[in-house]
């Protein structure tokens, strides 16, 4: 699991720096806009192609953070092992549907570059997003795989990787 949470760390930081290509692009195109009647003409290439990276790189580390929004219709029925098996077979089906939008987006990733797509303006490529997309959806299903066999082997899943402290911590 440690190979796994050091792949998804590393994933998360490209995200955010990703992240903070989309921020200093807004900046710089609101400030020319404004200030000098000459907003940037790639910044909506550059966002639109910026967007999916942070989305599907930021993924396998909020799966693994246990972040994303979770509805617990179910959670206290049965025993623990009852739950174990129940949040197995939950991981199963998303990590399966991780795969499938693995697949498809391999499947534009040659699309887009056999047709040459690209963005309006600046003509980025589409294909090389579309491959780090589908990094990011298969890197989660793996993730997914691997928690569902340590819900059905009964055993607790090691914390997830801390990229900063939590509240209690600070705290202290």
């Amino acid at each position: 699991m440690k190979w796994l949470d050091r792949a998804a760390v590393a994933m998360a930081f490209v995200a955010g720096a990703a992240l903070l290509l989309v921020a200093a692009v807004t900046l710089a195109d609101v400030s020319m806009r404004y200030l000098f009647l000459r907003p940037l003409l790639s910044a909506p290439d550059i966002l639109q192609v910026t967007m999916p990276v942070v989305v599907m790189l930021a993924l396998p580390l909020a799966t693994r953070a246990d972040s994303h929004i979770a509805v617990d219709l179910f959670a206290s029925l049965g025993s623990a092992r009852v739950n174990a098996i129940r949040d197995a077979l939950i991981k199963v089906a998303l990590a399966g549907l991780s795969l499938v939008l693995a697949w498809g987006c391999w499947e534009r990733s040659g699309e887009a570059a056999l047709f040459g797509e690209a963005t309006n303006m600046v003509a980025l490529p589409f294909a090389p997003i579309f491959a780090i997309m589908t990094i990011g959806c298969a890197a989660n299903a793996v993730l997914l795989v691997a928690e569902a066999a340590f819900h059905l082997a009964g055993l607790a899943l090691p914390p997830a990787p801390q990229l900063a402290p939590s509240p209690d911590e600070e705290n202290s």
